[in-house]
């Protein structure tokens, strides 16, 4: 008898009945991807492959799987295999397009999902991430097109709204910021609907200079959000603490072993969300030696899994139990990800912002790799986290108190790092680099071992695709209005105030 909560050992398909049992496998597959059992699913997709190789419908769903779990490289892979058997099916071409825009490669997002709008001119996901594609690439009429041609059919959808309201000034009897006005006061709506109006109307209230109107925008919007989840502090007090305890200088010392002399160079950039690590990458990506690759998940990933195979214990905990050999498997896992990624780039940056959580672990398995820390001052960080709907799962931002806590924690474990990490931690303030930009500029590329170009003045010029809340300033040169914009809405801050002690 098989022991239970072990799966059960599966036939193959045999030459008689194959047709009968792979289309079987595919309903028994499906229903497990829906229910929201992406492993068992995955190994039955899998199956189904291993009978058949050239099955589309296998190769598809085995990429949403690997999409959905954040494995996008082998997504890819899986997909295009699909795209190649049946290159006329919209849903091939669309999931193709949605993983290469979270690999970064907007402007083959952009061709593949023309192409599914070949064959089915309205399709709703087709149209929405074509114009995510056209946003991060810096074409705003484009991003408008699709966006409007979508909202035509689906003129409630609250979501479309705000990213179009977001694209341009608009005033203040405009057709969309009227209807998302509407929309925000329907009680029944999703929470979600209602939320995605108020950060929009803050964010059009702000460019008209309207503040108070636009903090109380963003004040409603922040409510609603916060009401929607629970939150505690001291859970991130205690994992902050662990990190410290855990990631000392002697264990950071241990160094893995240094991987092939073809290895990229790594340049992470950290820092508090909406504290200029956008910029800095736009910046570092204008020189010719570096390949900026924006939000990555690598180090979460191999946090989440091979670390916790070579220590037995979850991250922080384990740090003085992973040996020098498995440490080394780490180190090449990890290079060997970014390689992927960037195949001939001689320098990678990754700017997922609250890798500063693994700083110490990163020193240690990347003896190459260069910190950058973004810092901003905390007033206007902490405002600008307030003001934003942040799409990751930020649960502290949400209230100027508990944004005014994290900062704090956040700020504790960067002095840490300080102390352990020396001058491999480069330091670049957003005020400096606005208000003394050469100078800041040439300091950061020389502590990453880098010349000075001509070519990092106009980092505005630089076309690559940009997902994050700052995609649109990046393609403008820099300019002052962020630098104190915590004055305009002084009289509302009394509380994040309190809590800095500022």
């Amino acid at each position: 008898m098989a022991k239970k909560g072990k799966g059960r050992k599966r036939r193959r398909a045999t030459p008689s009945g194959g047709r009968q049992e792979i289309r079987a496998w595919l309903r028994e597959a499906a229903a497990l991807h829906r229910a929201g059992k992406l492993r068992s699913a995955l190994a039955l997709y899998q199956a189904v492959l291993e009978r058949d190789p050239s099955c589309a419908d296998a190769l598809h769903l085995a990429g949403v799987v690997a999409h959905q779990q954040g494995n996008h490289l082998e997504a890819a892979r899986w997909i295009e295999r699909a795209v190649s058997q049946m290159p006329d099916r919209p849903a091939y071409l669309v999931s193709l397009g949605a993983v290469y825009l979270d690999l970064g490669r907007a402007s083959e997002a952009a061709a593949v999902l023309a192409q599914a709008l070949q064959y089915d001119p309205q399709h709703p996901e087709a149209l929405y991430n074509l114009g995510l594609c056209h946003r991060a690439l810096g074409q705003i009429e484009a991003a408008e097109d699709c966006w409007h041609r979508l909202l035509a059919s689906r003129p409630q959808d609250t979501t479309l709204l705000r990213l179009l309201a977001s694209l341009r000034p608009l005033p203040p009897d405009d057709p969309l910021l009227v209807r998302m006005r509407e929309l925000a006061g329907r009680s029944d709506l999703p929470a979600q609907a209602r939320v995605d109006c108020w950060f929009g109307l803050g964010q059009a209230w702000e460019r008209l200079e309207e503040f108070g109107k636009a903090f109380a925008c963003f004040a409603a919007g922040n409510r609603l959000k916060r009401a929607s989840f629970s939150y505690d502090p001291a859970k991130d007090q205690r994992l902050f603490a662990a990190v410290a305890g855990q990631w000392t200088s002697a264990v950071a010392a241990g160094q893995a072993r240094e991987g092939g002399e073809d290895r990229p160079t790594l340049i992470f950039i950290v820092g508090m969300p909406r504290s200029g690590t956008t910029l800095v990458e736009q910046i570092l990506a204008a020189h010719s030696r570096i390949t900026a690759l924006g939000e990555l998940e690598v180090v979460p990933r191999l946090v989440r899994g091979p670390y916790v195979r070579a220590t037995g214990e979850a991250y922080p905990a384990g740090a003085d139990r992973l040996l020098p050999e498995a440490a080394g498997r780490l180190a090449a896992s990890c290079r060997e990800e970014y390689r992927r990624l960037a195949p001939s780039a001689e320098i990678v940056t990754d700017k997922l912002p609250h890798n500063f959580l693994y700083l110490g672990l990163l020193a240690r398995l990347l003896p190459e790799a260069r910190f950058v820390h973004c810092q901003r001052q905390p007033l206007d960080t902490c405002l600008s986290c307030y003001c934003t709907d942040f799409a990751a799962n930020h649960r502290w931002a949400y209230d100027l108190r508990e944004i005014g806590g994290y900062w704090l924690l956040y700020r504790q474990l960067m002095d840490h790092w300080r102390r352990l990490l020396g001058p491999r931690l480069i330091e670049v303030g957003y005020e400096g680099l606005v208000s003394d930009f050469e100078p800041t500029v040439r300091r950061l590329l020389a502590n990453c071992g880098l010349a000075w170009e001509e070519g990092c003045r106009q980092f505005h010029r630089v076309l690559r695709p940009v997902h994050t809340a700052s995609a649109l300033q990046v393609r403008s040169r820099l300019y002052r209005s962020s630098i104190g914009r915590w004055q305009r809405y002084a009289d509302y801050l009394e509380p994040l105030r309190r809590v800095l002690a500022m």
